[in-house]
């Protein structure tokens, strides 16, 4: 769940809808530590440099505040930000 979360998480960015990037991340970044899966070498690579391009985007008080708000997430939230870019969770 945590690797389809990241995927939405860069699609977005790649859409530059840079907050609800950055919610995503943040959620998959939670639900990865909290089942013990970490990323490949490789993923990690990619994830840390698609968080450089949000950290560019974003000021440093909207980042923490973006991704505090993400972490906070339940998973089915994060699901309804997934698929439907749910508003109300931004």
């Amino acid at each position: 769940m945590s690797h389809q979360l990241e995927c939405f998480g860069f699609i977005a960015l790649a859409q530059n809808q840079n907050e609800r990037a950055l919610q995503l991340l943040a959620a998959a970044d939670i639900l990865r530590e909290k089942g013990g899966t970490p990323m490949t070498p490789d993923e990690q690579v990619y994830f840390d440099g698609q968080l450089e391009v949000l950290r560019d985007k974003l000021d440093k008080i909207q980042f923490d505040s973006i991704w505090s708000k993400g972490c906070g997430m339940s998973m089915e939230q994060a699901i309804e930000l997934a698929l439907n870019g749910n508003k109300e969770t931004l």
